[in-house]
């Protein structure tokens, strides 16, 4: 899992603040989300409200489950950068109310740090809001709200001053053993600086729903590339699986796959290893190339998690702006 530390203050000050290590890099999300347990009381962050007034809450489902707590406002620094007054989500907020069965509905509560693994989630995806599920709440009665984007959790990098259009993921190769401990880059704006340029990087164009298309085993499948799961999630009935559900093959296998933007057209082949995935797991490392698991879902999709990050510099422009004669929203590598 990708790492970064992200300084939260109140709005408008600077020694009201505290700094959260440990926040999950997602290039497949939008907003920045934080555990209550990892704030605690400092800063103090006011509710965001709708436009009568009433405080929001946010219920955001993943793949794994769902998220709830209120919208919050404060300053979020980023790398010597600063999104003013931005509405997050403050996860477990103890002033929250109960969880609407509306939200549960979606599984699992990935409501704990013990549960995500780490202390928040930093969703820096190809959008700039995230129109999810919003609610005003009397008491345990809650209902679902229509919310101006402005309301809305919030990207950060969309929010700041400048090198806002995009955001780029470095990280460097791994071996087929994997690594401990993986460092890498994460880079403000696509084409704003001489260290952000978008070179000979192939673009592949997403829909609005953040999605390409991947081609394997025949089949076009839906995908989209997350930086957010931990491992290739993909069905393939030829690969064997461990008990733990993960891919187990005896021998580690090659497979090659085509991405194509989500409207077809511009493709790019990408060539991929699957290895057991105990093997992986005993040599107590924690960054693998080559970890993948069955999508398992209906209907199949392909999950290009982080394994798809080694040894690549891959771009994610957000939607609303034009990179180099590219609309966003795109992926690029």
């Amino acid at each position: 899992m990708p790492y970064v530390d992200v300084t939260i203050c109140a709005p408008g000050s600077s020694t009201d603040c505290k700094t959260i290590g440990y926040v999950l890099v997602d290039t497949a999300s939008y907003g920045l989300r934080v555990f209550s347990s990892a704030l605690g009381t400092t800063p103090t962050l006011p509710k965001k409200t709708d436009g009568s007034g009433r405080p929001l809450s946010e219920c955001v489902a993943f793949v794994s489950g769902y998220m709830w707590g209120n919208v919050r406002l404060a300053d979020v620094k980023l790398g010597g950068l600063t999104a003013s007054s931005l509405p997050i989500q403050i996860v477990a907020d103890t002033e929250a109310p109960v969880v609407p069965s509306t939200c549960s509905d979606y599984g699992a509560d990935m409501g704990s740090v013990r549960r995500l693994g780490a202390n928040g989630i930093l969703g820096i995806g190809t959008f700039a809001e995230d129109l999810g599920d919003y609610y005003t709440c009397t008491g345990s009665t809650c209902s679902l709200q229509l919310v101006n984007a402005s309301d809305s959790v919030s990207n950060p990098v969309a929010a700041l001053l400048s090198d806002n259009n995009g955001v780029i993921l470095d990280m460097p190769s791994v071996s087929a053993t994997g690594a401990a401990t993986v460092s890498g880059s994460l880079t403000f704006g696509i084409g704003t600086r001489g260290n952000n340029t978008l070179g000979s990087a192939t673009v592949l164009g997403l829909d609005l729903q953040g999605n390409l298309r991947t081609i394997y085993g025949g089949n076009t499948l839906s995908a989209f590339i997350d930086s957010g799961s931990n491992g290739l999630f993909f069905d393939d009935a030829t690969i064997t699986e461990c008990t733990s559900g993960w891919f187990c093959p005896a021998a580690t296998v090659s497979r090659t796959a085509t991405l194509q933007a989500a409207t077809g057209g511009t493709q790019a082949a990408v060539s991929f290893d699957i290895a057991n995935a105990n093997a992986l797991f005993a040599t107590g490392n924690a960054a693998f190339n080559n970890l993948g698991a069955p999508w398992g879902s209906v209907p199949s999709q392909f999950d290009w998690g982080m394994p798809f990050f080694y040894g690549r510099r891959v771009y994610f422009g957000i939607y609303g702006n034009t990179i180099s004669g590219n609309p966003g929203p795109f992926v690029a590598y």
